[in-house]
C-alpha cells in the first residue's frame, strides 16, 4: 500500500510523541504532566474517530461485496432477476434498520451502565490492552473448549492453554503455586461452578447428605431439588409407576442474624445424620451471600468436622468476593486456599473481575468424576462439556485486576458511600449489622425505596423477616458523582414517605 504524505507526517508525529512518553514512563521516576496527559487523551480520541470512520467505510464496501455474492448465488440457481432484486432490496433495508437498532441499544446501554447498583458486575473501563485483544478475538470464528482443560484430544480448535493460565491466576491469588495440586476449568458462571462442586461431593460420597444455608444462592436449591425417577416396581402383579425423588438427600440450614449459616445447627445436624445413618457431609458454604455479602465461618465448621472425624466435602461459593485481589486493604478477600480446608471453590469472572461475558471458574483439589469420551478422544470432567469464552481479553482483564490493582481500589467507593450516607442521615445495614463502620462488604442493605428509585439505579429488592429491602453493591467503576446522586435520591424518597 502506497503511503501518502499525510500518513507519513502523522506516523512520524505519533511515533515521536510515543517514544518520548515511553522513555519518560519507563526510565525516569516521573509521571506525565497535565499537558502530556491531555495531548495523549486527545490523540487517543482522534485515533478512535478515524478508526470509526474507516470501520464505516469497511462496512459499506463489505455489504456491497456480500450482497453481490448473494446475488450471484441466487442467479446461478436460475432464480429470476426480478425476484433476486426484490430479495436484495429487502435484505439491504432490513440490515440498515438493524444497524440503527444496534446503535440505539449501545447508546441506551452506555447511559444505563453508570446507574447499575443492584447487581454485581464491575464494569470498569477496559484498558487499551483488553480493548485491543477483544478486537483480535473477533477474528476467530469459533473456540470450543470441549472436555478436560488439561487434556488434548482429537479436536484442536480450542483455547485450553489460555484457560489453564486463567485458572493459575486465581490459584496464585489464593496462595497456591505450581507445586500444589489443583485443577479447574472455565464455567458458564457461578451456578455451574456450584453444581460441579455438589456433584463432585456426591460422586465422592454417594450416600452423603447435602447441607446448605437458606441464604445460599438460589442456584443451589435448583440443583438440590432436581428429581430423578426411581425404578418401577411390581407388587402382587400390580405395576407401580416410578416414584420421583431428589438427586440429593439434603437439608436447608437456617441463617443466623448476620445472614450466615447457623454453624452450630449445621454441626448438630451433620453429627446426628452421621451417627444415625453414617451419612458423610456434602456442604455448600458461602463467601459473600447474595443479599448481604455475609461470610460463613468456614474455619469453625472445618475444625469441628475434623475433631469429630466426620467424612465431608466442602464447596465454597465465592462468586463475587473470590475475584478480589489479595492485596486489597479492608476487603473480604479470600484467605489461602489450603488454610480454608475446602475441596472446591467457584468464582464468577463477570462480577468483581468484570469480564465482558458471563463466565466463571471452579478450582478443586481433586477430580473424582472422570469419564473417557471416545468421540473427543479424552476425558470430560466438566458439566456442560463444551464451553466458550473470550480467552485473550478475559486473561488480560483478570491479570490486570488481580495483579495490578492499587491496594485501596476496592474500598475507595465503599468508604465514600458510607461517609455520604451517614452525612445524609440515611440508614444502611451491612454484613447483618446496622451502620457497621468497620464492615468490609461492598453490599449495603437499605429499606426498599420507591419503585422509581429501584428502576433508576437497577436495585435488587427482596423480602427478609417480613420486610422489604434493597441492596446496593459498590464497585471501583462507579462514579462518585453518581453515588452522591443515589444517596440524595434515597434521602429525599425516605423523607417524602415518612
Amino acid at each position: 500500500m502506497k503511503k501518502t504524505v499525510f500518513y507519513d507526517i502523522l506516523h512520524k508525529s505519533i511515533s515521536r510523541f510515543y517514544n518520548e512518553l515511553a522513555e519518560k514512563l519507563l526510565y525516569t521516576d516521573e509521571t506525565f504532566n497535565d499537558e502530556e496527559v491531555n495531548k495523549l487523551l486527545e490523540m487517543i480520541d482522534n485515533t478512535e474517530k478515524v478508526i470509526d470512520m474507516y470501520c464505516q467505510f469497511k462496512l459499506k464496501m463489505g455489504r456491497l461485496y456480500d450482497y453481490n455474492t448473494l446475488k450471484n448465488g441466487f442467479l446461478s440457481c436460475g432464480i429470476h432477476a426480478y425476484d433476486v432484486a426484490e430479495l436484495l432490496t429487502t435484505a439491504f433495508s432490513s440490515d440498515t434498520d438493524y444497524i440503527d437498532d444496534t446503535k440505539r441499544f449501545l447508546d441506551f446501554y452506555k447511559e444505563r451502565s453508570d446507574y447499575m447498583f443492584g447487581y454485581p458486575a464491575n464494569m470498569e473501563q477496559e484498558s487499551a490492552m483488553v480493548d485491543y485483544l477483544r478486537k483480535e478475538e473477533n477474528k476467530v470464528n469459533l473456540m470450543n473448549n470441549c472436555g478436560d482443560p488439561y487434556e488434548q484430544g482429537n479436536y484442536n480448535m480450542d483455547s485450553k492453554i489460555i484457560e489453564q493460565k486463567i485458572i493459575s491466576l486465581f490459584a496464585h491469588n489464593m496462595g497456591l503455586n505450581e507445586t500444589d495440586k489443583y485443577w479447574g476449568y472455565i464455567t458458564s458462571g457461578g451456578t455451574e461452578g456450584n453444581h460441579w462442586g455438589m456433584r463432585e461431593g456426591l460422586s465422592l460420597y454417594p450416600n452423603g447428605k447435602l447441607y446448605y444455608s437458606q441464604a445460599a444462592h438460589y442456584s443451589v436449591s435448583k440443583f438440590a431439588n432436581l428429581e430423578i425417577a426411581s425404578n418401577e416396581t411390581r407388587y402382587n402383579n400390580i405395576k407401580h409407576k416410578p416414584q420421583k425423588k431428589s438427586i440429593f438427600e439434603h437439608e436447608v440450614i437456617p441463617s443466623d442474624a448476620t445472614d450466615c449459616i447457623d454453624k452450630k445447627e449445621l454441626i448438630k445436624r451433620i453429627e446426628l445424620n452421621w451417627s444415625s445413618h453414617s451419612a458423610p457431609a456434602i456442604i455448600l458454604l458461602t463467601w459473600g451471600t447474595t443479599t448481604t455479602g455475609s461470610i460463613d465461618d468456614v474455619a469453625y465448621i472445618t475444625q469441628k468436622l475434623k475433631e469429630k472425624k466426620i467424612p465431608h466435602y466442602i464447596h465454597l461459593d465465592a462468586a463475587l468476593f473470590g475475584g478480589i485481589p489479595n492485596n486489597q486493604i479492608a476487603s473480604p478477600k479470600l484467605p489461602n486456599f489450603k488454610e480454608l480446608n475446602i475441596d472446591s471453590i467457584s468464582i464468577s469472572l463477570h462480577k468483581f473481575i468484570g469480564a465482558s461475558m458471563v463466565n466463571g471458574i471452579v478450582i478443586a483439589k481433586n477430580r473424582e468424576m472422570k469419564s473417557a469420551i471416545d468421540y473427543i478422544g479424552q476425558e470430560d470432567t466438566t458439566i456442560l462439556g463444551s464451553r466458550d469464552f473470550p480467552p485473550f481479553s478475559t486473561y488480560q482483564r483478570a491479570n490486570e485486576v488481580l495483579r495490578r490493582s492499587p491496594p485501596d481500589s476496592y474500598r475507595k467507593n465503599c468508604e465514600f458511600f458510607k461517609a455520604e450516607m451517614i452525612k445524609a442521615g440515611v440508614e444502611y445495614w451491612v454484613e447483618g449489622e446496622k451502620m457497621k463502620s468497620d464492615a468490609t462488604s461492598n453490599t449495603f442493605v437499605v429499606r426498599k425505596p420507591p419503585d422509581e428509585i429501584c428502576k433508576k439505579y437497577q436495585l435488587a429488592d427482596f423480602v427478609k423477616n417480613g420486610k422489604k429491602w434493597a441492596h446496593i453493591i459498590l464497585f471501583p467503576y462507579h462514579k462518585q458523582e453518581i453515588i452522591l446522586e443515589l444517596v440524595n435520591d434515597l434521602k429525599q424518597s425516605y423523607q417524602s414517605n415518612q
